[in-house]
């Protein structure tokens, strides 16, 4: 079982990756966890009061938004955080994840664009999560804005 907690970066007085290091199109180092029905559960119960999640043709799945839990560690394998705030993030879903079952997850993405808009600074980046058998599971885009 591999808790959010467990791979998220802490900043312990390290300062943020700076906004003119990020590279777009590199790839981010990879990061692997699993799910367990434990984390689905205690998700599920966190966000709606109970552990029901989605029924999906007869079997519980996991509520999808729980990738949203590993989200920012994807980024800040490569780059530390930076203390952004995030503006935008679109969640693309490929498949479920069984809440009964552990599902191993391979996750990276890259930063998509660096832009500059009246007077912020702005990045656009992307992560996929893949399944053990290579098939996605998730994919998300995020935009963060800078002071």
């Amino acid at each position: 079982m591999t808790r959010p907690v467990e791979i998220k970066p802490r900043d312990a007085g390290r300062p943020g990756s700076e906004y003119e290091n990020w590279a777009v199109g590199v790839p981010f180092a990879e990061l692997t966890f699993e799910i367990t029905p434990d984390i689905c559960d205690e998700y599920a119960v966190a966000i709606t009061g109970r552990p029901d999640g989605y029924v999906i043709g007869g079997k519980r799945a996991a509520i999808p938004s729980i990738f949203g839990l590993y989200l920012n560690a994807v980024l800040h394998r490569t780059y530390y955080p930076n203390h952004g705030v995030m503006v935008d993030t679109r969640f693309r879903f490929h498949r479920p994840v069984w809440a009964d079952e552990t599902t191993w997850v391979r996750a990276t993405g890259h930063i998509k664009d660096k832009f500059e808009k009246r007077g912020r600074k702005y990045m656009k980046w992307s992560a996929e999560f893949i399944g053990r058998d290579g098939n996605a599971i998730l994919s998300a885009d995020t935009t963060v804005a800078f002071a």
